[in-house]
């Protein structure tokens, strides 16, 4: 036991520096922010010769590379956050894209936070996503599909939702929001609290 709560002790804090200021500074921080402390941390780590031990990117609460070895999706692109998130380059509607995350343990993007935001557009290539939220009333009563959970944070676009049958929610490529008729085909981000296998 003592072992183990002096190795956590060794990642919580080096050369009398806490890695994090507090919860909200690890999960919800700039993500510029959080990658620039990265680094920081990685070269205190390696003077103080504490890099062999195994310490990454991950202990930042982000990783900031990207992956394209996922055997589901051929034409996805992963990429860890506080999340784990996949970026599928498929064009397909709505359900297809609610069907083919579940199929790899997750589910439709749900943006909880700017930060958030920030993550997910910062790597949307110039293309519209398909996330998890949904109307599925027709009155704009919003909510993520996953979860069930009304929206905490919000990037609707200009005149954004629409009245009508628009049920579906896109990220399109300047990062604001729109409501989208389900049927349409777009590209689509799946989200997991765990890492994708």
């Amino acid at each position: 036991m003592l072992q183990w709560t002096v190795y956590i002790y060794v990642f919580a804090i080096i050369d009398g520096q806490p890695l994090y200021g507090n919860a909200d500074d690890r999960d919800m921080c700039n993500v510029y922010q959080q990658e620039t402390y990265c680094i920081e941390l990685r070269q205190r780590m390696e003077e103080k010769d504490m890099k062999d031990r195994g310490s990454t990117e991950e202990d930042c609460g982000v990783l900031t590379h990207e992956t394209d070895d996922l055997k589901q999706e051929p034409n996805a692109v992963r990429v860890r956050w506080v999340k784990d998130y996949i970026f599928v380059n498929s064009a397909v509607h709505w359900n297809m894209a609610k069907e083919r995350c579940e199929n790899m343990g997750g589910y439709l993007l749900e943006i909880d936070s700017k930060s958030e935001q920030d993550v997910v557009t910062q790597r949307s290539l110039g293309k519209f996503w398909w996330t998890g939220g949904r109307d599925y009333h027709g009155d704009d009563t919003w909510a993520w599909d996953s979860s069930k959970d009304s929206f905490l944070y919000d990037n609707w676009g200009g005149n954004q939702p629409d009245i009508g049958f628009e049920g579906c929610l896109v990220l399109t490529s300047a990062g604001d929001w729109h409501d989208y008729p389900c049927d349409s085909t777009f590209f689509f981000i799946c989200e997991k609290n765990s890492t994708f296998s």
